[in-house]
């Protein structure tokens, strides 16, 4: 019996961080958490920077800060712990008091502003500056006119990019259908990443073209991912408002409850409740 107390109480060896970031890259957030967990190296910058990956994909806001913030007292120009960082903060708005939600927004430009300075030619960490600024509050911090130079700089680094930009701005000034134009090219030419076909099947449910946005959502599951498109939980949310949409309940109701099991995220907990109670 004291052998069998001694082999279960044993912890298992680690794995290794190839094996933790295999599980990250599969989408398998939960096992590749406890896998970052288990690694003895958890001082480096590089695990740091990871475990705040699979931190932030469980919800674990206040924890993905805190190992960003690890990270970046080690590697203040680590520009990917920056770009994390501001969506780590802007993620956050949305679970804390209002007297704290232009703070915490603010935190989340600094960590833009000061990745785009680092380095200029970032061209997601430009993109996510120039989109802060067009949909933000003023109160926030929000600028169109800062936003339109943002704007101008990333066309400079990618046209492409850019009009996915302008789709922000001209969906703001609610003029649809030049912003559908623009979506439609932008997600055409960024043909090398998936969530712009996200983007263009959330447009089209927000304008209740629902055979167009199953088309844009099959292109998004179609594409390859990285660890900064939407998770699982929202292509589900999304094709649970697809048939609704279609007047298809049943199957509605089936994937918003699925979306429901999959999300870990509390922000995105939100939208597909939501979904549901609009059945």
């Amino acid at each position: 019996m004291l052998i069998l107390l001694l082999l279960f109480s044993t912890p298992l060896l680690a794995v290794s961080q190839a094996e933790a970031e295999r599980l990250f890259s599969q989408g398998q957030y939960p096992e590749a958490l406890a896998a970052f967990e288990s690694l003895a190296e958890t001082d480096t910058p590089e695990h740091l920077y990871l475990l705040a990956r699979s931190q932030f994909h469980a919800g674990q806001y206040a924890a993905a800060e805190d190992s960003l913030a690890a990270a970046l007292k080690h590697e203040p120009q680590n520009v990917e712990a920056l770009y994390l960082q501001g969506s780590v903060k802007v993620s956050r708005v949305s679970e804390v008091s209002i007297f704290s939600k232009v703070g915490l927004a603010k935190q989340a430009l600094s960590s833009w502003q000061q990745l785009v300075t680092l380095d200029p030619t970032h061209i997601e960490g430009v993109y996510a500056l120039a989109s802060y600024y067009l949909s933000a509050p003023g109160i926030a911090g929000g600028d169109l006119k800062k936003g339109e130079a943002v704007l101008e700089d990333l066309g400079k680094l990618s046209p492409a990019w850019e009009k996915l930009g302008r789709f922000n701005l001209l969906s703001k000034q609610e003029k649809f259908a030049a912003a559908e134009i623009m979506l439609r090219q932008a997600s055409n030419e960024i043909s090398g990443r998936a969530f712009p076909a996200y983007v263009l099947a959330n447009f089209y449910i927000q304008q209740q073209n629902f055979d167009q946005a199953q088309i844009a959502l099959n292109d998004y599951i179609s594409r390859e991912k990285t660890w900064n498109d939407p998770e699982p939980s929202m292509v589900a949310m999304l094709q649970g408002k697809i048939y609704a949409g279609l007047g298809r309940k049943a199957e509605a109701r089936q994937e918003l409850e699925k979306a429901l099991g999959l999300v870990r995220r509390p922000d995105l907990r939100a939208l597909v409740k939501a979904a549901l109670e609009e059945l």
